[in-house]
């Protein structure tokens, strides 16, 4: 049997709560894509420094992204609402975002068939895609997936 020895990549971009997440691990699924939720890095580095007491500078910041690896990037604990809001401010900082991009760009180079999600992926990680999404949705529909995911992640025992 012949394997395939193409590559193809996938952005998938979009705004919070408009379905990117969902609809990209359905499409890597179906076509058997490695697939990467940008987002979960920045709460990983989000989890390491509450963890670190709240402490945190570029060389802090360069050692954990080095240690990332896509298992612990699968732990519940990275949607505690506090994860959420750091991870959120943590990602304006010029020199996080440059710090993840090395182990977004490995991602790419490791795996034939790729599809990253996220904001600004395809600007700054994927420019040259070969096929780039745009995913949004109405207010409304966000504010009702938030409190579908809130309710399911039982955000009560968190505050």
């Amino acid at each position: 049997m012949k394997k395939n020895n193409y590559t193809f990549s996938i952005a998938v971009d979009g705004s919070s709560a408009s379905g990117k997440s969902t609809g990209s691990k359905i499409i890597a699924k179906k076509f058997r894509f490695k697939f990467l939720s940008s987002g979960k890095l920045y709460r990983y580095l989000a989890l390491r420094i509450i963890k670190n007491k709240g402490k945190y500078n570029y060389r802090f910041i360069n050692k954990v992204s080095k240690n990332i690896t896509l298992k612990k990037l699968n732990s519940k604990q990275l949607y505690n609402p506090k994860i959420t809001e750091l991870s959120s401010i943590i990602a304006k900082k010029k020199y996080v975002r440059t710090s993840l991009r090395k182990f977004q760009s490995d991602f790419i180079k490791k795996n034939k068939k790729v599809l990253i999600e996220g904001r600004d992926i395809q600007s700054k990680i994927m420019p040259n895609a070969d096929l780039k999404l745009f995913f949004k949705c109405s207010y409304k529909e966000k504010a009702k997936r938030r409190f579908k995911e809130f309710k399911k992640i039982n955000i009560n025992k968190f505050i």
